[in-house]
């Protein structure tokens, strides 16, 4: 039987780390640590020593750190990129590959849709109170762990038509809506024909299908902004006194298509995949 290096101690499954087991590190758990504590005090005082000799040390080690950091960061973040395009292609496809509405087949414009409208009840269930259960984690889960049940409650759209079952009772005349629909739509709708009144790409000119667009693609940075909500942009833009980031009427699809271009952010149209 192996016995330990530093106190001759018989090793067991008791007093013998699993790791130093398989690596052959002959040291009882009594040893090992007295091993590990002594290499962090003799490295602790070749630091101090060396920050107490050379003042810009520290900076030193700090910017190679960070250089490391975000250099690794952005290798991890396109491998993630990778992985979660990858998935949604996956489920893009075995659900139909087009949209059920309009019949649109370009990728870009696709999403998972909740086939009966059960979206936020079927997250709760799922990821639990307070996960959002993203479109990413949602892929994953249906590729990883979905049943034939899960896979049923969802089906494909695109962003166009997706998006547009969220302008409440734009469909509705007038007096069925509450104030607050009723102002929502009147003031989105005068704000889109300030805009043109057709996406600047596609030249879609249903205005159900119609958001307000970053032409800079600076909108991350200006949604931090105090006073930044579509509301009230689309506010400033029909009184002519918004002086934020250029803004322009884009569709639902030719907005939400740009981010899978991940270097250029362009829309689809512009791109030869359709």
């Amino acid at each position: 039987m192996p016995v330990c290096n530093g106190c001759d101690l018989l090793l067991t499954d008791e007093n013998w780390y699993s790791s130093s087991k398989k690596f052959h590190v002959y040291r009882c758990k009594k040893c090992k640590k007295a091993y590990s504590q002594s290499h962090y005090d003799k490295d602790n005082s070749r630091r101090r020593a060396l920050y107490a000799n050379d003042p810009e040390y520290s900076d030193k080690t700090k910017a190679r750190n960070r250089n490391d950091h975000h250099r690794h960061k952005g290798h991890r973040n396109s491998s993630r990129k990778a992985l979660i395009d990858k998935n949604r292609l996956q489920v893009i496809t075995k659900l139909g590959g087009k949209c059920v509405y309009c019949g649109i087949s370009t990728i870009d414009f696709l999403t998972r849709g909740h086939k009966y409208d059960n979206g936020a009840k079927w997250r709760l269930i799922q990821f639990g109170n307070g996960q959002k259960g993203c479109g990413a984690a949602t892929d994953g889960y249906l590729l990883n762990h979905g049943t034939e049940d899960d896979w049923t409650q969802f089906q494909i759209e695109c962003y166009n038509c997706n998006l547009s079952k969220r302008r409440d009772g734009w469909n509705l005349p007038n007096n069925e809506l509450n104030n607050a629909q009723r102002y929502r739509k009147k003031l989105l709708i005068k704000c889109f024909v300030v805009l043109g009144g057709q996406c600047v790409c596609c030249g879609d000119k249903n205005l159900m299908h119609s958001t307000l667009g970053h032409k800079n693609d600076d909108g991350a940075a200006h949604r931090k902004a105090p006073k930044s909500n579509p509301i009230q942009i689309a506010r400033e833009i029909v009184d002519g006194t918004y002086s934020g980031p250029e803004i322009q009427l884009e569709c639902f699809n030719c907005n939400m298509g740009k981010q899978y271009d991940h270097s250029n952010r362009v829309c689809p149209h512009k791109r030869a995949i359709i």
